[in-house]
């Protein structure tokens, strides 16, 4: 494995989306990969017990409906390495600002803002600078999962892709005593601890093949705060780790943290049909 200086690196994450440059990396559209059958020893719930698993999560929901938070990256493929830190906030999952920084530099170089599923990428590296259309639409392009940035964020944070419906979920309890968790809408699944109060892992297919595109693995530490998170795309070599420094939920933040003042010298770049290329 190659070690690339900061410099390279750069190239290899503006390749990707900006808000989702993390995640993104972790989609496969070409993975082969299925579900796997629910264990026969497995016990179905009924729904009162499915719907108390979705109340006991539900304290992390509106705990985090804003949030800021600071994270180390390190992002794993067979020919690449790239580590940093990413300086994160967002609010309602509908406006995020993301603050990139190499390591060990005080400095980002690289600031996204999405606003109402609008982004805005400043790249001090390159002194240029990008913004038009981010939605749901721009993600399927990009890793072929039809998910929204924030919903990326969600489970960026221990969180299911969607709130939970109750009426779309299947319940199980595992042969461990975990529980299960099986979202219809998305094809999804999520398994809690023993409790039902916080994900342990999930795994998010394509909605309409069902290929398995990225399992998350989540650690938490001894007080219940989610401590790191391990993604990788099954049968690929591709491994994000991320481990929290901070994470404050329910955080206040005004209108002007979202709102970004672009340098006169920065050179906007190319964009077609209203929809910047990313």
């Amino acid at each position: 494995m190659r070690h690339r200086p900061w410099a390279l690196s750069c190239r290899l994450f503006r390749s990707l989306p900006p808000s989702l440059f993390i995640i993104a990396a972790l989609f496969c559209t070409s993975c082969a990969q299925h579900f796997a059958p629910i264990p026969r020893e497995a016990t179905r719930l009924d729904q009162a017990a499915t719907a108390d698993v979705v109340a006991n999560h539900s304290q992390r929901e509106q705990l985090f409906r804003s949030f800021r938070g600071l994270f180390q990256f390190e992002l794993l493929t067979d020919q690449h390495q790239a580590k940093g830190r990413i300086a994160v906030a967002s609010r309602d999952y509908a406006q995020a600002r993301l603050d990139i920084f190499p390591p060990g530099a005080p400095y980002a170089v690289m600031l996204i803002v999405l606003w109402n599923e609008v982004a805005t990428v400043i790249d001090s590296v390159e002194k240029r600078y990008s913004e038009g259309a981010f939605t749901a639409r721009e993600v399927h392009q990009a890793t072929g999962l039809r998910l929204s940035p924030g919903e990326l964020l969600r489970l960026a944070l221990g969180l299911p892709a969607r709130p939970f419906d109750d009426g779309s979920l299947r319940g199980y309890r595992l042969p461990s005593g975990s529980v299960l968790l099986e979202d219809g809408r998305s094809t999804s699944r999520y398994v809690f601890d023993q409790r039902g109060t916080r994900i342990e892992q999930a795994l998010v297919a394509e909605r309409f093949s069902h290929a398995a595109l990225v399992e998350l693995r989540y650690g938490y530490r001894e007080d219940g705060q989610l401590e790191e998170i391990e993604a990788k795309v099954p049968g690929e070599s591709t491994t994000l780790l991320l481990r929290v420094e901070k994470l404050h939920g329910a955080a206040v933040m005004q209108d002007s943290l979202f709102e970004l003042k672009v340098p006169d010298t920065y050179r906007s770049k190319r964009q077609r049909s209203g929809r910047a290329e990313w």
